[in-house]
């Protein structure tokens, strides 16, 4: 099967988000779990939220793992060296992330939401 990608526009600017392969996608989602309050602050621009109520080893570490080891961002059909490329734009560094995260994990966050919405269902009928 051939590989997803998508085309997407931050500030200006164009990348190609390519699906990551199963083997890199595993050790994501430990990583979204313990940034998750920082998703969406950074999905809607708060990056003072994003600042005062993350742990910053985690978003380092994912945001790094996405953008970075994985090779699954294209700038003019080339890899990007994210330390260079966003020397001085930290803001589109992450909201970059956050398109790489909803264009590759989308299932699994709305799997989560159904899986504790039905675990907190449970709990009320076991409970009356």
């Amino acid at each position: 099967m051939a590989q997803r990608t998508i085309n997407i526009t931050i500030d200006e600017r164009e990348y190609t988000i390519k699906e990551l392969s199963a083997s890199d996608a595993v050790d994501v989602p430990p990583l979204l779990l313990k940034a998750f309050p920082v998703l969406e602050a950074l999905q809607h621009g708060d990056f003072m939220k994003v600042l005062s109520n993350c742990d910053p080893k985690a978003l380092k570490s994912v945001v790094m793992l996405l953008l970075h080891k994985t090779n699954n961002v294209l700038f003019d059909g080339k890899s990007i060296d994210v330390n260079e490329h966003f020397e001085g734009r930290l803001a589109s560094l992450y909201k970059l992330f956050i398109e790489v995260a909803k264009f590759n994990f989308k299932d699994f966050f709305f799997d989560i939401v159904h899986f504790i919405a039905d675990q907190v269902k449970n709990l009320s009928l076991q409970n009356p």
